[in-house]
């Protein structure tokens, strides 16, 4: 049986958004909210920072070493972003310990998202 791992996911990876596609094969744990304070910004397309501001909501998914192989690539780990774990916590108040991937590079402080989520509709526009 494969080895599978949770990861946090806060943009275009969440389920009905334009990247949702990869993790298609798999499982949706469910909606969680980070423990710490990180900063969410969208610029075209959202990243995440360690920056502490805001708790930033998401989703948690079971993922497979192959599709976390996949997220790697599109994240562009470890150069663009890099994948660190968090700790989360689920809607059902459970403690989990995810990854989660950062930027890595500068950052204008005019496109925080201050509400901590990112949204977009399923033709890819954010709202």
């Amino acid at each position: 049986m494969e080895n599978k791992e949770y990861v946090f996911v806060y943009g275009t990876l969440k389920f009905g958004y334009s990247n949702s596609g990869f993790l298609i094969n798999s499982e949706i744990i469910g909606r969680a909210t980070t423990n710490n304070l990180f900063t969410l910004y969208e610029h075209g397309l959202p990243y995440l920072t360690q920056k502490a501001t805001h708790q930033v909501k998401g989703e948690v998914y079971k993922v497979s070493y192959k599709t976390m192989l996949h997220l790697d690539m599109l994240e562009g780990h470890p150069d663009l972003y890099e994948r660190q774990m968090i700790s989360v916590t689920l809607e059902n108040n459970k403690k989990v310990k995810a990854w989660c991937y950062f930027y890595k590079h500068p950052t204008r402080e005019n496109f925080i998202l201050t509400k901590g989520e990112y949204k977009e509709n399923n033709y890819g526009i954010k709202f």
